[in-house]
């Protein structure tokens, strides 16, 4: 769960951009309906891409130091 919460937290300031930019077009509303329709699922599937990207990174970095642990403790004995 650890991971969860640090994936969102390093995620956040890349989703209220993405949010941001949503927000402005809709209001423009100079684009067809269409294409708005288009960049915001591309945005927020980039998003999701880019939580799942984070996670991964931060759950091998995990696996990665409690190998290096079992290693010590091997090492140790």
């Amino acid at each position: 769960m650890e991971t969860w919460k640090k994936t969102l937290l390093l995620g956040s300031p890349l989703f209220v951009s993405y949010i941001l930019v949503i927000a402005e077009m809709w209001r423009e509303s100079i684009y067809s309906t269409t294409y708005m329709v288009t960049v915001t699922l591309v945005l927020l599937l980039t998003w999701i891409a880019t939580i799942f990207t984070i996670y991964n990174s931060l759950e091998n970095e995990k696996q990665e130091q409690e190998k290096k642990k079992l290693l010590v403790q091997l090492a140790d004995n």
